[in-house]
């Protein structure tokens, strides 16, 4: 692979994260709209001709590291690893 390839590679995944961050922010002010909506009339969802949309409620419990002593975080914690990517522009 040469430069130029990896050149376009970069580029294209950039721009494609840019587009990405676009489509999330559109879906964030649907779902907003949405909720608006639900509260207004104190419902859990929505119904058109084609489509369903339902609103659940979930809770999740965590624990700070910072919060348990030392010998338990280290008897349960669990350790996972993976890879993470930092793609960004160059000035």
């Amino acid at each position: 692979m040469d430069k130029n390839d990896i050149d376009d590679l970069l580029d294209t995944w950039y721009k494609t994260k840019l587009q990405i961050a676009s489509l999330e922010k559109k879906c964030e002010k649907y779902k907003k709209y949405c909720e608006k909506i639900m509260d207004k009339n104190e419902q859990n969802s929505i119904t058109s001709s084609d489509y369903v949309l339902k609103r659940t409620q979930t809770t999740r419990s965590t624990v700070s590291k910072k919060d348990l002593p030392k010998d338990i975080w280290n008897t349960y914690s669990k350790e996972s690893s993976f890879p993470i990517y930092y793609l960004k522009q160059k000035k």
